[in-house]
């Protein structure tokens, strides 16, 4: 059963493609992981895209939204400017975040975030990208993703 799960997007400041190398895209997956145990939100899915992310969340009753998206992407851009010497914004300020009220709103959600990747050219199938959740839902454990109780 569904509670208050989020579909979330957000997306690099002009779209710039500062998530195209494989530290960028682990270093937020662990990012992701590290504020899902300190905020105890469920993730039922995610991708990790070149220009942005995508999560579908639940979070518990004393966490919300904004505190765990700030911290996120702060903690992100802190690391991504020392990385890489550089300053100035890595995110857009904001972030979209939309309230699944049905179940048949998650399966297509579900869809989105899966075949993003697809949809974007970079790869062919969804199963052959690294930074998703697509794997979890064939049966390839991944320890970032919660099992949806329908």
């Amino acid at each position: 059963m569904i509670d208050r799960v989020h579909f979330i997007t957000s997306t690099t400041y002009k779209r710039e493609a500062k998530l195209d190398s494989a530290w960028s895209k682990e270093f937020l997956r662990v990012t992701i992981q590290y504020y899902k145990y300190i905020f105890n939100y469920k993730i039922y899915a995610y991708v990790i895209l070149p220009i942005g992310f995508i999560l579908l969340i639940e979070p518990q009753v004393n966490t919300d939204i904004p505190q765990i998206m700030k911290n996120i992407k702060g903690s992100y851009a802190r690391e991504y400017n020392r990385m890489f010497q550089k300053q100035g914004c890595v995110w857009q300020q904001s972030y979209n975040d939309r309230v699944i009220e049905q179940m048949s709103e998650v399966a297509q959600k579900l869809e989105v975030i899966h075949y993003s990747p697809v949809r974007l050219g970079l790869v062919e199938d969804s199963s052959d990208y690294v930074y998703s959740s697509f794997k979890h839902y064939i049966g390839k454990k991944d320890e970032l993703v919660d099992e949806i109780g329908i």
